[in-house]
């Protein structure tokens, strides 16, 4: 799990340093995507996916042995508690109870099936670094809703320069807008620095 939380905020930086968004300001919003600790987050997913490498045959022994046995157990008695869904819909759950190490099929199958509005994909498919129409805000971007912008601006050449342009406070994109972590002083900071380089350096015997 924290692999998959480190893996979304690389991915985070990634997709908004490439597009980042439309700004009414001056200020860079690349200052904005500077992390000072994404060095030491790489370090640690790559310590991560070492220990797992490391000890895979224990993870896969946890989730193949243990998990298809007790979680298989307990989540067919919250299936058979159910009762306020019909009996297609009981006799799909209890059928993806059963063979629970291909519960994502299982998923998938009953989402698609059970759903009145349609199924999502659950997969990592969704994490690209590109711009997603997926925001809270996407729905802005509709020709139905520039028609307000547009007659500000037209407003504005009319009127003079004098006349200040009241945009929408709620942007697209501003879902996804963060500020710096925290405020350091120069000496944190030198102190930040000097810890790290002590620790890169005693991590290895060797230095070549």
């Amino acid at each position: 799990m924290g692999l998959f939380f480190s893996r979304d905020e690389v991915l985070w930086l990634i997709q908004y340093h490439e597009n980042p968004p439309a700004r009414q300001t001056k200020y860079r919003f690349q200052e904005d995507l500077i992390d000072r600790f994404l060095p030491e987050l790489l370090f640690l997913m790559e310590e991560c996916r070492a220990l797992v490498r490391k000890y895979g045959q224990v993870i896969q022994r946890y989730y193949v042995q243990y998990l298809s046995i007790y979680d298989a157990v307990a989540l067919n008695k919250s299936m058979q508690s159910l009762t306020h869904i019909s009996e297609e819909d009981s006799i799909i759950l209890s059928s993806s109870a059963k063979p629970f190490l291909t519960s994502l099929l299982g998923r998938l199958r009953t989402q698609t099936t059970s759903s009145t509005f349609g199924g999502s994909d659950l997969t990592g498919r969704g994490y690209r670094a590109k711009l997603l129409p997926l925001g809270v805000t996407s729905d802005k971007l509709h020709p139905k809703h520039c028609a307000a912008l547009i007659a500000q601006v037209v407003n504005k050449k009319k009127r003079g320069k004098s006349l200040k342009i009241m945009f929408d406070k709620e942007l697209p994109g501003s879902e996804s807008y963060r500020k710096t972590r925290e405020d350091l002083t120069t000496m944190d900071k030198l102190h930040m620095a000097s810890t790290e380089l002590c620790y890169s350096i005693n991590y290895t015997p060797t230095i070549n």
